[in-house]
């Protein structure tokens, strides 16, 4: 009986200890936190105890939907000290955005720095990806991916991209014959998967117009799973348990399996070409990687590298449609550079106009508006002389980067020429995020979007159906609403 009290009273006094640890953890990090505005959380409308249950998730909720209310929302958060904090649930986490806090957390050592374990809960099917590794093992793997995206490699690519914006600017004008309006969002996302597997993969891509619809529902709604929600009933069914039981979790369900199927058959079909040159084949016999491993990061480089072209893209030939003079001044720019020898991947690594565009629609339509928040593993003194304790969660806003008014001039409003007639502060342009973690693929990326608008822009004409509503929302990119409806018809010049 004696040793039943003694290891009852251990068991409390160990746990009394434990709380006494997370409540002066909890102050020492409640301390810190002070030090940055905290935004009012929803509106009139949200009722208290909403308020209290989901914090600021109500209003980054509001991005996903037909109106922009939460980038709106974002964008009056931005405070001078170029970081705020919010708060998802119980969670608090800091909101970074200015240059040089943007430069200290994004060049912190891996090893000081851990994902966020509730985001790993929601990306559950990429945590064996490079997205989700730690410290030495995402330096090892990073390191098998950067020489295929090193710009010798991008150069390779190069081809790939201008036939395949030849073949869609075919299918735009066949398109546009009708004298209709043209959605033109799938046909763009058809375009940058075709590619992504064709260069990065070494697989042609053959599928017909219904597989091609069902592929992109299929990331449609592995897309949705990773969105912000706000009802209960949307939270209540990512658990995993419920989830396998709801018809949204087995259509999420069939989707992800309809994808790895897709994965599976890239690896076996890369095995039989044998090129090194290929990534799948290249993982597959040149590392330690499994087999699940690899069809994680095959899956992360698809998904995320052909949407984020696309949403790109898209946006950009929104802004043109909506500007014919800016379409005239980038194809007078493009027959100069050709006048001059310069072919056309020459001209999309140079300074110029097209730069320009491209850079500020990825500004203003910050396709990935933040990064997955990340939490240190101890304390880290600030430039400002702040010490930032261990536990703190920060998130690089992207979306509240290209809208500070401390780096930017008026920047609610889009200017093609921004890039060319202003000294952009360095961490200030993150559409690749910044530091360590910067997006291996970014100059693919680059690449590809102007060789795409260029080529694009000598073939067609694009004038804005001002009918068709468009707003912003976010699913896992940055994306139209409805998607883009555009006239489209020959360049006067080429007719």
């Amino acid at each position: 009986m004696q040793n039943f009290f003694f290891l009852a009273f251990l068991a409390i006094f160990l746990l009394a200890l434990l709380l006494l640890k997370n409540t002066l953890k909890n102050r020492e990090l409640t301390a810190f936190y002070k030090n940055f505005q905290t935004p009012e959380i929803g509106n009139k409308s949200d009722s208290l105890i909403k308020k209290l249950i989901f914090g600021h998730l109500i209003d980054f909720s509001r991005e996903s939907g037909s109106t922009s209310a939460g980038f709106d929302w974002r964008r009056k958060c931005i405070t001078e000290t170029g970081a705020h904090v919010i708060r998802f649930f119980s969670r608090k986490m800091l909101v970074i955005y200015s240059p040089e806090i943007v430069q200290f957390f994004t060049n912190l050592d891996a090893e000081l720095v851990e994902k966020s374990q509730n985001f790993k809960r929601i990306f559950n099917n990429l945590t064996s990806s490079v997205l989700f590794k730690e410290g030495k093992d995402w330096k090892a793997d990073r390191k098998h991916f950067e020489p295929f995206c090193f710009y010798d490699m991008v150069k390779k690519y190069a081809s790939y991209f201008y036939s395949g914006a030849q073949d869609l600017s075919t299918k735009l004008l066949d398109a546009g014959k009708s004298g209709k309006s043209v959605l033109v969002d799938q046909l763009v996302q058809e375009l940058t998967l075709k590619t992504l597997m064709a260069s990065l993969l070494g697989i042609e891509l053959d599928l017909s117009e219904e597989e091609s619809k069902q592929l992109n529902d299929d990331f449609i709604t592995v897309s949705m799973t990773m969105k912000l929600d706000k009802s209960l009933g949307d939270i209540l069914a990512k658990i995993p348990l419920l989830r396998r039981f709801s018809k949204k979790g087995q259509k999420e369900k069939a989707a992800f399996e309809n994808l790895r199927n897709l994965v599976d058959q890239i690896l076996d079909q890369a095995a039989n070409t044998k090129k090194i040159s290929d990534l799948a084949f290249y993982l597959q016999k040149k590392t330690k990687m499994t087999r699940d491993e690899i069809a994680a990061n095959i899956f992360l480089f698809t998904m995320a590298g052909h949407e984020t072209n696309k949403s790109s893209i898209v946006w950009a030939l929104y802004e043109l449609a909506k500007d014919p003079e800016l379409q005239k001044q980038l194809v007078e720019e493009f027959n100069q550079k050709k006048a001059l020898g310069i072919d056309i991947l020459t001209y999309v690594q140079q300074e110029s106009l097209l730069s320009s565009f491209v850079s500020e629609v990825q500004r203003f339509y910050s396709v990935a508006p933040e990064i997955v928040p990340r939490t240190l593993k101890r304390s880290v003194t600030m430039p400002n002389g702040l010490v930032a304790p261990k536990g703190t969660t920060f998130m690089l806003g992207i979306w509240e980067s290209h809208m500070n008014p401390t780096s930017y001039f008026e920047p609610e409003k889009f200017n093609p020429r921004r890039f060319l007639d202003n000294d952009i502060a360095k961490n200030a342009f993150i559409p690749f995020s910044a530091g360590q973690r910067k997006c291996v693929g970014y100059k693919y990326g680059i690449t590809q979007v102007r060789t795409v608008i260029a080529t694009l822009l000598e073939k067609c004409e694009f004038k804005l159906d001002t009918a068709h509503h468009v707003n912003m929302t976010r699913v896992m990119t940055m994306n139209p609403h409805n998607g883009v409806k555009l006239f489209i018809s020959p360049r006067k010049n080429d007719a």
